[in-house]
């Protein structure tokens, strides 16, 4: 994680590792950059999460917000069986 300003705004970027990608396409840039402060998520190291957010030109943005849960940090073992179902039987368009 690496904390940058833009536009007077702080935001933490992070390079992310794709294990599976439910929606959208599966070359999704591996740059994601998050607010800091209310909106923000806070994502340790070397952890799995279940993320959600939008493509923004060249990277990924998320906001907790743009997230299933609403939760800091959506860690991937307190996703449901039924809802990984779900999300792998996603019929919609990307």
């Amino acid at each position: 994680m690496v904390l940058q300003v833009e536009n007077g705004e702080p935001f933490n970027h992070y390079t992310l590792k794709h294990i599976n990608i439910f929606r959208g396409p599966h070359n999704l840039p591996k740059s994601l950059t998050i607010p800091t402060g209310p909106c923000g998520l806070s994502l340790l190291p070397n952890t799995i999460y279940l993320l959600s957010g939008k493509i923004n030109g060249t990277g990924l943005s998320a906001t907790r917000c743009d997230q299933l849960f609403n939760v800091v940090s959506p860690y991937w073992f307190e996703v449901s069986p039924s809802l990984v179902k779900e999300l792998n039987n996603l019929q919609c368009s990307s």
